[in-house]
């Protein structure tokens, strides 16, 4: 490109060895050409690392990853599984593909979620219909089944859900940290306000808005909710009142605010 390196004020990679390397890496080789220009750690690769570490920990999130990515091979790689999913579509409908997660670029899945969170009833009827059809390879219809069995439960797309509402600010952010105009003032105050926004996604009001939208969508697609646990009463003998014992019924709320504190 003949650049000229003695111009050179700053650089940024990743943090892999070979790139970052004090001794024998990239940034030491273009330092020993031009001395004064700094080295700084990609702030959108270092987003990218927390996500990823996010994702290895917790499982509601690495589940529903998983899944979009398991579908979108599935679904994708046939043209003619591609043009199933699409006539499931209603005449009302956008007609869409699902897409598939970029393997290092973490903070931008939220369009592959949100993707399969709007076209979940085609993609249930697509699913069922792929379990059903014998000319599908045993090795692919074996693949289909778990999905389809995965997607039946209104677990999973709580789990959609809860990972939208956390991947989206976090694109946000990645946007902001890889424009021109980024500087270190600007990263900092990127992540204040994505800590603030993460703190605000534990409040009732989200919680209950996401279990609403669950419980919709599963009594709209005939999906299972969870079992509730056995009841242990207090015996009475116990009890310092006669009152009637308070029971959690709401048990697909309790359960996913557990999973989505947890993320």
């Amino acid at each position: 490109m003949n650049l000229p390196l003695e111009r050179l004020g700053g650089f940024c990679f990743d943090g892999a060895v070979n790139m970052s390397g004090r001794i024998s890496g990239v940034q030491a080789k273009l330092k020993e050409q031009c001395p004064s220009a700094l080295y700084v750690h990609c702030s959108n690769y270092a987003l990218d690392l927390v996500l990823q570490e996010v994702v290895r920990e917790v499982r509601v999130d690495a589940d529903t990853l998983n899944f979009v990515r398991s579908v979108s091979v599935v679904v994708g790689e046939s043209s003619k599984r591609k043009m199933l999913f699409q006539s499931m579509f209603g005449d009302d409908e956008a007609v869409c593909n699902l897409l598939s997660l970029c393997p290092t670029r973490w903070a931008v899945h939220k369009r592959a979620i949100s993707r399969v969170v709007s076209s979940y009833t085609a993609l249930l009827q697509t699913l069922k219909m792929l379990e059903q059809d014998k000319t599908v390879r045993g090795d692919t219809r074996e693949k289909v089944s778990g999905l389809y069995k995965q997607a039946t439960k209104a677990k999973t797309y709580s789990g959609f859900l809860c990972c939208e509402a956390l991947f989206g600010p976090c694109e946000t952010v990645a946007r902001a940290l890889q424009s021109e105009k980024a500087s270190v003032k600007g990263a900092l105050e990127c992540v204040s306000a994505l800590r603030h926004c993460m703190h605000g996604l534990r409040e009732d009001g989200f919680i209950q808005e996401m279990s609403a939208k669950v419980a919709a969508c599963a009594e709209r697609n005939n999906l299972k909710m969870p079992l509730p646990p056995r009841i242990n009463r207090t015996p009475a003998r116990l009890r310092d009142t006669e009152e009637t014992e308070a029971i959690v019924t709401d048990v697909g709320e309790q359960q996913w605010r557990c999973e989505f504190y947890e993320a």
